[in-house]
């Protein structure tokens, strides 16, 4: 394993803001940690070099993933996934800052951070998005004053 998608992509074709349709290849992409290099892009198309493995260690990889995701993510009800990105240069996650604030389980009107992991907030009943982007305040806050650490949203807030 190992590999990340920019390890196999070739090129891309892209439509800018002006509207341009523009082919990059992997080169002119700078991607990073939870970065694609594609900000402000509309994704049409995309051209990967893929390497050829027999059926079963597909197979066996995928269900190990899907298994490992099942035991440590949480999909008992809607999320957007993991809210903050892993902090740079730190060996501990983001959830794990906030599990360690003791956030779990911690709500504002609809939105819960998951019981199961931290790093995700469940949309438990009807939350809206002022729920969520209190919670998600709450949550850099107690981690700023608990460990100095400054979490980034690796979700995108539109509006």
């Amino acid at each position: 394993h190992g590999y990340s998608i920019s390890d196999i992509l070739r090129r891309v074709k892209v439509i800018d803001r002006a509207g341009e349709v523009i082919t990059l290849s992997r080169q002119d992409i700078k991607s990073g940690y939870r970065s694609s290099g594609l900000d402000g892009y509309v994704i049409v198309a995309a051209t990967f070099a893929l390497y050829r493995k027999d059926r079963r260690s597909i197979r066996d990889a995928v269900m190990n993933n899907l298994q490992s995701r099942l035991i440590n993510q949480d999909y008992s009800g809607p999320s957007s996934g993991c809210i903050f990105k892993n902090p740079a240069g730190m060996n501990i996650s983001a959830g794990e800052l906030i599990d360690r604030c003791g956030l779990k389980g911690n709500r504002i009107g609809g939105a819960w951070v998951s019981q199961k992991h931290a790093n995700f907030i469940m949309n438990k009943k009807r939350a809206t998005a002022a729920d969520i982007l209190e919670l998600i305040d709450i949550i850099k806050k107690k981690v700023k004053d608990r460990f100095d650490v400054e979490l980034k949203e690796e979700v995108k807030i539109i509006g």
